[in-house]
């Protein structure tokens, strides 16, 4: 017999469902004469058997001499069925295995010739599944999907909650080099520190725009993404991508020029930020893949309407191009054109993205060897009333005649363009030598050039040596010179100085219209107002100026940020008070509520800022104090989130100084208050200027002694040559970490999971600022060991390692601390009673000025039983706990006429 399987007749309808099939399949077979009461008696048998329980139907197949359908079920008695008619079958019975009968119905078939064929259909019809079956399976699939839909929900948010802390993460470091960076360049450094910091500035903001893509790529995932409706004008966006673009484009030799259509309104409406994203990122890809001519950026109005602009923008490139299947995958998550080139791969996904939700497309037109082509469309609104903004009145120009000199044709046609658009009346030359026949001729027909706009980097003659030239030409009336250049702006002023070229002004590339008119109306003295930058500069420091004598809170747990943040509010005149957590904070404010707000990191130990700032706003006489969120959070909703805490704004980090100083303003108001306490002018101190960096390090080499483990050189490169500042972060290291041993041991045991990883990550980034590098490697094994949770014996091996680099490094570090004081610091001993009341009085005032003073008094009294214990309030002060320091500090110095060891 070949079974067919079995069918659960459990219930009525299952019972039709089977009578159905049996039908379906026996009337080729049988005449429905026949088939009617053998079908009927199965049936109503399934249903006189099923009220004694659950019922299953097992079919086989009998082949051979006599072939026949075999029916068998088991009942729980031996009650015989209803009578079988003897035109369905013969019904046979016996025992079951079970103790249960077993009935088998024999069903004779009859076929003609066709059976074979036949029974293949019948299997197949039986083989079906019933329609409960279908419905049971459905359900648990049904189930299946509910579970897979809450699994994949949870996967979200815990994507989520990843990115948001791994921003945190990213960004407070970020923050650090970012903002430090940005105070160093406001500092007098010489050309070469200006360059190296520039490019450590630059290069902190593109990783940052890396991080961003991949923020942005998880809210286009998870359909959180929005565009802002806010007012901007487009050259702003303009001037932007020349900055950002414009130094790599110079870095590889390559123009990028920009041509912009003098229809299309400036003051817009909609998302400055991502319209200068996509931009960004089609620039730095064209770059990435040209190697010499030009890179054009051109916008063209499409139409006008009462709703607003549809404009055209297109990035045109004279690079490598690309094959029809680079193409097809060109706007593909995570993919490139060309794999051998380093990237995300999502900037051209997420340009895509952008695009679409501005109500535009972007394609792109490419061959191999032919350049390519980007081009998108997208939609503004055009502001009603735009803000009037001040700067230069182009009607100055009207009527200026100019000549531009460019070897390139493109550059040329589109300098020629905008000259055009200012009302100049432009000649143009491709060639030096034409060009200083064409400005002596005019001349003598008495209808003299106005102004040169001249290429510097040109075959033949170049722009400085043209010049030279032209003065040696002795006109009356030469052209004022504005010398346009794709190269290094710096370099060119040198040169010109050097050579003594008067010039009327110097262009970067790519020149936008607002910037030339700019240089013209300077060259000519013509129309000169105040300059989106400058306004810009003084809404900061309007903004600084109002803030000064305000009395902040800052909270917040990374010392390097602690010191950055200080550092920027009190050039604006702000006095600022340090709480390390949100308990912290909320104690100070117990002792002392006299602030005009408080700025309030996010993630934090001990207490994290939104609950701090939920019980701030418990207490009615905090209710009004303004609480700013200063946070590296950059997910969607974190804005959301720090409002429904109680917080009133938002700070991101890496901060934008001049949002910063904006955002501030908006809520803090400085209180009337009494007038600190100025310095005393006989006892004035501050940190003297440091030595350059190259006479700091040789002084290193000379004054420090060899210091095990350290490269003295890359520790003071961190410290931007300062030596002293040196020496003081080697002693400092050297008091906190001389029980690194206990102090590892005793964070295992708190009950805060997280306390030894943060003990050895400080231990890391420590020694990494020190030059200890060696050291900072075995941190970082040790910090990795602890975030894994390695069992107890190679952890105890990663501890061993830590301990012996830093034996050998505070070995050395001892020797130092054992150095004479300075000649100057004996001097000064005298005045050292008059420092520490001045000290105390910073102190109680919680002013960030004691961290220089601290300093001096401690050069003042090494050497001396003294010098341990201000070393010690020295600590506290680096680490802003002005309370602590206030404590330690003796009322009065008693020093010997002479330091000991002299």
């Amino acid at each position: 017999m070949e079974p067919l399987g079995r069918i659960n007749l459990a219930q009525e309808q299952a019972c039709l469902e089977f009578r159905r099939k049996l039908i379906d399949a026996l009337r080729p077979l049988q005449s429905p004469l026949e088939l009617s009461p053998r079908a009927a008696w199965v049936t109503d048998c399934c249903l006189a058997l099923i009220p004694a329980g659950p019922l299953q139907l097992d079919l086989a197949l009998e082949m051979g001499s006599a072939p026949a359908l075999i029916l068998g079920f088991e009942t729980a008695s031996s009650e015989r069925p209803p009578a079988c008619p003897a035109v369905v079958g013969s019904l046979q019975s016996f025992a079951a295995a079970s103790g249960r009968r077993r009935w088998q119905l024999r069903w004779p078939l009859h076929g003609d010739g066709q059976l074979d064929e036949q029974l293949d259909r019948l299997k197949q019809l039986f083989g079906q599944k019933s329609r409960e079956e279908l419905f049971a399976e459905m359900e648990a699939i049904n189930e299946q999907l509910l579970q897979a839909k809450d699994a994949a929900e949870e996967a979200t948010q815990a994507k989520s909650a990843f990115l948001a802390n791994m921003s945190h993460e990213i960004r407070t470091p970020m923050n650090a080099i970012i903002g430090m960076s940005h105070l160093a360049l406001q500092t007098s450094l010489d050309d070469k520190q200006r360059n190296y910091i520039g490019k450590v500035h630059r290069s902190a903001e593109n990783l940052l725009g890396i991080i961003n893509d991949i923020l942005d790529f998880s809210k286009i995932e998870a359909g959180k993404l929005g565009m802002e409706e806010t007012d901007f004008h487009l050259e702003d966006v303009m001037d932007n991508l020349a900055n950002l673009v414009g130094l790599k484009a110079e870095e590889k030799g390559v123009e990028l020029l920009f041509n912009l259509d003098p229809r299309i309104p400036s003051a817009l409406v909609g998302d400055p930020l991502r319209l200068g994203q996509i931009l960004i990122n089609l620039g730095n890809n064209a770059v990435k893949f040209t190697d010499r001519g030009e890179i054009i950026v051109r916008a063209d109005l499409v139409q006008q309407d009462e709703l607003g602009v549809e404009l055209h923008f297109c990035v045109r490139d004279s690079g490598i191009g690309m094959s029809p299947g680079q193409r097809d995958k060109l706007f593909q998550s995570f993919s490139q054109a060309d794999t051998s080139t380093t990237g995300t791969g999502l900037g051209l996904a997420i340009s895509k993205k952008l695009v679409e939700m501005m109500g535009g497309r972007i394609w792109v037109d490419s061959g191999e060897g032919e350049g390519s082509r980007f081009h998108f469309h997208a939609r503004f609104g055009v502001q009603s009333h735009p803000q009037e903004r001040r700067r230069f009145d182009a009607a100055a120009l009207k009527g200026v005649r100019a000549l531009a000199v460019d070897d390139n044709s493109f550059a040329l046609e589109i300098m020629v363009g905008m000259g055009l658009t200012l009302g100049m009346q432009m000649d143009a030359s491709g060639e030096s030598p034409q060009a200083l026949e064409m400005i002596a001729r005019a001349e003598r027909a008495g209808n003299p050039y106005d102004l040169l706009l001249i290429d510097w980097k040109m075959p033949q003659l170049d722009g400085l040596e043209t010049l030279r030239q032209l003065n040696g030409l002795g006109l009356a009336q030469p052209p004022r010179a504005i010398i346009v250049t794709g190269y290094g702006r710096d370099e060119l002023l040198s040169q010109a100085e050097l050579s003594g070229i008067p010039l009327g002004g110097a262009l970067t590339k790519p020149v936008g219209l607002s910037a030339l008119l700019q240089a013209s109306c300077e060259a000519l003295n013509r129309g000169i107002q105040r300059t989106p930058a400058q306004s810009r500069a003084d809404a900061t420091a309007h903004a600084m100026a109002n803030l000064q004598g305000a009395r902040v809170l800052l909270v917040e747990d990374n010392e390097i940020n602690q010191e950055l943040t200080v550092e920027l509010l009190s050039q604006a005149g702000m006095q600022v008070v340090l709480a390390n957590n949100g308990q912290e904070a909320l104690d100070r404010l117990a002792e002392d509520s006299d602030f005009d707000g408080v700025l309030m990191d996010c993630q934090m130990p001990v207490m994290d800022g939104y609950t701090a700032t939920a019980r701030i706003r418990q207490q009615p006489h905090l209710e009004a104090l303004p609480v700013i969120a200063m946070t590296a959070n950059a997910m969607a909703g974190d804005r959301e989130k720090v409002l429904d805490a109680g917080m009133c704004d938002h700070i991101a980090k890496p901060l934008n100084v001049a949002e910063m100083f904006a955002t501030l303003g908006r809520w803090i108001s400085p209180a009337k208050r009494l007038p600190r306490a100025q310095p005393e002018p006989e006892s004035e101190s501050g940190s003297e200027p440091g030595p350059e960096p190259e006479s700091a390090i040789e002084a290193a080499d000379h004054g420090l002694p060899p210091l095990p483990g350290i490269d003295i050189r890359a520790g003071l490169a961190v410290t931007i040559g300062n030596l002293a500042f040196y020496r003081k972060l080697l002693r400092q290291f050297r008091n906190s970490t001389s029980d690194f041993a206990g102090q590892f041991a005793r964070a295992q045991a708190d009950a805060d999971p997280e306390a030894a990883t943060r003990l050895a990550h400080n231990l890391k980034g420590t020694a990494g600022n020190l030059g200890a590098r060696q050291l900072q490697q075995a941190a970082a094994e040790l910090e990795h060991a602890c975030r894994r949770a390695d069992p107890q014996e190679p952890m105890q091996q990663r501890l061993a390692a830590v301990i012996a680099e830093l034996e050998l490094v505070l070995g050395g570090i001892a020797e130092l601390a054992d150095e004479p004081p300075a000649a100057a610091a004996v001097a000064h001993l005298r005045s050292a009673d008059g420092l520490l009341e001045r000290l105390r009085r910073l102190l109680q005032q919680s002013d960030y000025d004691a961290c220089a003073l601290v300093d001096e008094l401690q050069q003042i009294v090494a050497d001396t039983p003294l010098a341990r214990q201000m070393e010690r309030v020295a600590l506290a002060v680096d680490n802003f706990d002005f309370a602590e320091a206030l404590e330690m500090l003796p009322k009065k110095l008693s020093l010997p006429a002479e330091p000991r060891g002299r």
